[in-house]
């Protein structure tokens, strides 16, 4: 099982790059807030495919320092994109938003 938190490295650096992931089954997940800071953030919701359209099972939110490492790990982290590829047969859909805390 991949930790992305510890497995998603800074390309330069080597170091892991995510600062924090937060979230779980909804509506539980929903009620996460972030927390008042200039980071940047990735919030992703799961839906099972065994629910009606719409009905969505899980909310994460993976917090960034930057905006660069937020764009990294969303095009081109390796370890990212592995996983995407992994889990994306097991739901039936994912939506994506991101949000900057200015």
């Amino acid at each position: 099982m991949v930790n992305l938190q510890d497995d998603c490295v800074h390309p330069y650096t080597g170091a892991p790059y995510i600062e924090s992931i937060g979230g779980g089954d909804a509506p539980e997940a929903f009620k996460v807030r972030p927390m008042l800071t200039r980071s940047y953030d990735i919030f992703i919701v799961e839906s099972r495919p065994d629910l009606p359209q719409g009905e969505h099972t899980h909310a994460f939110i993976l917090r960034f320092h930057t905006p660069g490492e937020q764009d990294y790990f969303t095009h081109q982290d390796p370890i990212h994109m592995e996983f995407q590829k992994d889990i994306k047969p097991l739901t039936k859909r994912m939506v994506f938003l991101n949000y900057i805390d200015d």
